[in-house]
């Protein structure tokens, strides 16, 4: 059996462009795959399309995998941390956050979900988060009150 070629497209394409790409992407699918639900290939290519604008921001010109390895690498150094304790977990995702903002700034290139200032926004709102769980998992003992100035 000869297999047909497989169309490729980038979303950097005009608007234009890419949506008749698009189209003519997911009616060959739909040919070649004609079972299942309609929407499941377009939502299949959206999440194909999201997941390469998030690579290109955490990993642009290198490792696919390399948010997840220098996260883990980070966490590696604290074997004894309760992964499982709500405040750390916040502290992970801000990690994440972290990682993607330090590595959009080293390379210099310019983000495709998530620029710098939304990444940073992020981690700010996941250190008042985990200050809030740590205030709560205080089970009654006295908080330090913060002055507003």
């Amino acid at each position: 059996m000869k297999e047909e070629p497989c169309l490729l497209w980038s979303s950097t394409l005009a608007a234009e462009d890419y949506e008749m790409d698009m189209k003519t992407i997911i009616e060959q699918l739909r040919e070649k795959f004609p079972n299942g639900h309609p929407d499941f290939i377009e939502k299949c290519l959206g999440e194909i399309v999201l997941h390469s604008d998030k690579n290109h921001d955490y990993a642009f010109n290198s490792d696919p995998l390399g948010n997840f390895k220098r996260v883990a690498n980070i966490l590696s150094m604290y074997p004894a941390l309760n992964l499982s304790d709500a405040a750390t977990v916040a502290m992970v995702y801000a990690l994440k956050q972290i990682d993607a903002w330090l590595w959009l700034k080293s390379n210099g290139h310019e983000a495709k979900s998530e620029g710098l200032s939304t990444r940073i926004r992020d981690v700010a709102v996941y250190a008042k988060l985990i200050e809030i769980i740590d205030d709560e998992s205080l089970d009654g003992e006295v908080t330090e009150e913060v002055a507003i100035v």
